[in-house]
């Protein structure tokens, strides 16, 4: 009987020795933001829980230590944050990234056990302490402005290119019976830049001698009709924008001089053999451009003129007046040309 009381007593005191080895537990709350891929909070406790023997869950209205977990999901995985808030105010963050939600957990779960085992034990808490708050997760810092955008590239430059050449043509303006032709010099300037193709081309024709026949009963009479023009032709734009060929609207403002010579008269009584009048014309046509041969191109323009005036030409004929020639309200005038472009 001795014996075994001894070996009850000895248990008793290997028991209490025990007891009064084991840690004591710290009461803990636990807060959680996670996005959906993720378990909740029950989750991350439960893996922390599992690890040390120095935690439990705090009661209403106890003090604990906060476990603050969040985490983040990118394109390439996921980055854990966990934040410890201890009795004493002591402030610990750790970050742990890895490719799962139960891989991050489970590391910050371990890291928090960690953490906590290789704590000292902590003085006794007063009871009725305030709960402190999870804090919120600290933002992360914004990336760093890149380089600056780079500026707009400007606009291509202004690009000149000028030409000269010879054409020839015939127009109808003079006279609805006659197609007078022409020879002429011309010279012209093109540009381009961001938002227009303007042309200007400026011309100088020689019109040669056409003649029309006019009968008046017994008389009769020969007139020639000749003179000079030049020409402004102006285009805001092109078509196409690019390449060996285009087309162009042009406006034309014509001035010079319309002579008329009267010859081989019959019966007829002629005051002035010559005479010469002012001739001013303005229109709308368009021109068209074909490279052949670089540098050298070939040019057709055609364009409908309105004479400022009507020029008429009367012939006496024994006591009276004959009516023989007035210029059309309406003529048209051709011509096709060479000239060799320059840039």
């Amino acid at each position: 009987m001795k014996t075994q009381g001894a070996s009850v007593v000895l248990t008793l005191a290997l028991w209490s020795e025990t007891l009064l080895a084991q840690p004591a537990q710290w009461p803990i709350y636990v807060s959680a933001r996670l996005p959906p891929v993720c378990q909740g909070v029950t989750d991350f406790a439960q893996r922390l829980l599992s690890r040390t023997n120095r935690l439990r869950w705090a009661y209403a209205g106890e003090a604990g230590i906060v476990f603050d977990v969040s985490a983040q999901q990118f394109s390439t995985g996921l980055v854990g944050q966990l934040q410890i808030r201890e009795l004493s105010g002591r402030f610990t963050q750790r970050s742990v990234e890895g490719t799962n939600c139960d891989g991050v957990l489970d590391a910050l779960a371990f890291v928090a056990a960690v953490l906590v085992d290789n704590e000292p034990e902590p003085a006794p808490p007063q009871p009725m302490q305030a709960v402190i708050p999870p804090l919120p997760v600290q933002p992360e810092p914004p990336a760093p402005p890149g380089p600056p955008e780079p500026p707009a590239p400007p606009g291509p430059p202004t690009r000149f290119a000028w030409g000269v050449g010879v054409t020839t043509g015939l127009t109808s303006a003079t006279s609805p019976a006659i197609a007078q032709p022409s020879l002429g010099l011309r010279a012209s300037l093109a540009w381009t830049n961001r938002y227009f193709d303007p042309w200007v081309t400026l011309g100088f024709e020689q019109r040669f001698d056409s003649t029309v026949h006019s009968t008046f009963g017994l008389a009769s009479v020969d007139t020639s009709f000749g003179g000079w023009s030049a020409h402004v032709a102006l285009s805001p734009i092109r078509w196409p924008s690019k390449g060996n060929y285009l087309l162009r609207p042009v406006a034309v403002f014509e001035v010079g001089q319309l002579t008329s010579t009267s010859a081989n008269g019959q019966n007829l009584a002629m005051a002035t053999p010559t005479s010469t009048r002012t001739w001013l014309a303005s229109g709308l046509g368009a021109t068209a451009e074909a490279a052949i041969l670089s540098p050298i191109a070939v040019v057709a323009d055609v364009c409908a003129l309105v004479p400022w005036k009507h020029l008429d030409y009367w012939y006496g004929v024994g006591s009276t007046e004959s009516h023989v020639f007035t210029v059309p309200s309406v003529g048209v005038s051709l011509r096709l040309g060479v000239i060799v472009k320059f840039k």
